[in-house]
């Protein structure tokens, strides 16, 4: 059918992926426990988690734009905004910590994104304005969990 793209350009989306999907996404998770005594369990874990790239916008399954009321092909020719692609990513995340007797309780130091990778989570057209939303830069922190019975 004919549809609009984020610039409001009349397009067949045909053939079109769909926005914010990604073609191969990938997660793994290595995760060690052990014991450390009076009923202390040590851990350390890391994950990988992999994006392709993905497109916030519609790209089009034509080479032209489309007469919102004929669906006739205009003069003019659809050319996709590389704004609207963003790169694939790869993050790294770790964490170590205690999990006390039976699992009541649970303390982590955590980092995420260790490598500091840039990426972006979508790229919107609001009115006039083209704006990116970047994911989250490297962090770290603690975490405790205390679970009532």
């Amino acid at each position: 059918g004919i549809e609009a793209n984020q610039k409001s350009e009349p397009i067949n989306l045909e053939g079109s992926s769909l926005p914010f999907s990604a073609d191969k996404q990938a997660n793994i998770t290595a995760k060690y426990e052990w014991p450390v005594g009076d009923g202390l369990m040590a851990m350390i874990a890391f994950d990988v988690s992999y994006s392709d790239e993905i497109f916030s916008d519609f790209q089009g399954g034509e080479s032209f734009t489309r007469d919102f009321v004929t669906g006739a092909p205009t003069d003019t020719p659809y050319s996709f905004d590389d704004e609207f692609r963003q790169d694939s990513y790869t993050l790294y995340n770790a964490r170590i910590g205690l999990t006390g007797e039976g699992g009541a309780w649970k303390a982590y130091l955590w980092g995420r994104n260790l490598t500091d990778e840039y990426y972006y989570l979508a790229t919107l057209k609001n009115s006039e304005t083209v704006a990116r939303y970047p994911g989250m830069t490297r962090s770290y922190g603690v975490s405790f969990e205390y679970y009532l019975d």
